[in-house]
């Protein structure tokens, strides 16, 4: 098995851009025969996101932007772990998805010990791993 461990700047805030940069490194860790990617945590936003765009914006996931990354999963057969906000109702989560071979998204896991303060303070904490 290989594995990728995506290794990002994501700036904070540019999510055109920073999609741009994880489309990349996805498909070059597909052209080096990964099975596995991890992307780092809020690789699409920056950490300090807010700062920059606010929180209205993020929506439920999979979103359009991720259903794109786990159809580019299934064509190029890698599993993604995959780090985005999240909205569920009126909670924002900042969640990791994971998302198989196939392109299905087999699973979930809200950031359990997210702070209350800075930059996370956007985001509510999880409880539980989902499946």
């Amino acid at each position: 098995m290989r594995i990728a461990l995506l290794h990002l700047a994501p700036v904070p805030g540019a999510l055109e851009q920073n999609r741009q940069l994880v489309e990349a490194a996805l498909t070059s860790a597909a052209d080096a025969g990964a099975d596995w990617v991890l992307t780092p945590e809020l690789a699409t936003t920056g950490y300090e996101l807010t700062d920059h765009i606010g929180a209205n914006w993020i929506e439920s996931q999979p979103d359009a932007w991720v259903r794109g990354v786990a159809d580019l999963a299934r064509k190029r057969r890698f599993s993604v772990f995959f780090s985005v906000p999240e909205r569920l109702g009126n909670k924002l989560y900042n969640s990791m998805i994971a998302i198989d071979r196939t392109g299905r998204i087999a699973g979930r896991h809200r950031k359990i010990n997210a702070l209350r303060v800075g930059a996370e303070s956007w985001s509510t904490p999880g409880e539980t791993i989902q499946a």
